[in-house]
């Protein structure tokens, strides 16, 4: 009996020890908030080993605790679609190159994107907005939030002219709400195989070449998957790491 008690009270230490040992710890979590429409959330197929988990790597789930991150990232999106539509995004290559290029750092990403949706729909007081300025605030506790990432614009390109307004009201209130200052945003374009595309490409060059703290990632030469809307897996793959180059050269060198 008394072995087994000596037995219980070593493993539930070593538990509450773990748990105590990553809140410490957690304050090297660097946090990236990555947010927008389908294409952010994932719609490029797998394929084997792309749902292995990612070492060193953190994904902030459902219980809102960090986890170690694995495909699809945007399963615990509070306002995601159904979860088979959940693939490839450019969040996977992003923090594996990130991480690669920092390999004593601890990546943390709050992924709470949702398919189709507008910019209207991110708007300060929307429901979406509400929801990852509730998760990023959790998330927090565990590190620091060090930037956004964030593609959207498919579902406005009829409507370009009034983007630019709408999106700089939405990152003034993400930053104050979080309290993040001047927190960098990265704005990935969106596929340029459409003419339909062009003008909400030059709102984010525009917003890019007139914003200090917002940054442009280029969708050139990226392809889509057959659909004439999502890019393919290898698209989203070269994405991400646009996206993390971008993030290393303006947050770490």
């Amino acid at each position: 009996m008394r072995v087994l008690l000596s037995l219980f009270l070593l493993v539930f230490v070593g538990i509450t020890y773990g748990q105590d040992s990553l809140k410490n710890d957690s304050i090297s979590i660097d946090i990236y908030i990555l947010i927008g429409q389908s294409n952010m959330a994932g719609r490029g197929e797998f394929k084997e080993g792309d749902l292995h988990e990612i070492d060193n790597v953190l994904l902030f789930n459902n219980q809102n605790e960090f986890e170690v991150a694995s495909n699809p990232l945007n399963q615990y999106s509070s306002i995601r679609k159904s979860i088979d539509m959940q693939k490839m995004g450019p969040g996977y290559s992003f923090a594996k190159t990130l991480h690669g290029k920092l390999p004593k750092k601890k990546i943390g990403l709050v992924v709470n994107a949702r398919g189709g949706s507008s910019i209207k729909e991110w708007e300060y007081g929307s429901e979406y907005f509400s929801e990852v300025v509730k998760r990023a605030r959790r998330a927090a506790q565990y590190g620091e939030v060090k930037g956004i990432l964030w593609h959207q614009g498919e579902s406005d390109q009829n409507d370009a002219k009034s983007y630019s307004k709408k999106f700089r009201r939405m990152v003034k209130h993400i930053r104050k709400s979080l309290r993040l200052k001047k927190t960098p945003v990265f704005i990935g374009e969106i596929g340029k195989w459409r003419d339909s595309s062009k003008d909400i490409n030059k709102v984010f060059q525009h917003l890019a070449s007139k914003n200090k703290d917002i940054y442009l990632i280029s969708a050139s030469g990226l392809t889509h998957k057959g659909d004439n809307t999502h890019f393919s897996r290898e698209s989203q793959i070269e994405l991400g790491k646009r996206y993390a180059n971008k993030v290393y050269n303006t947050l770490y060198e």
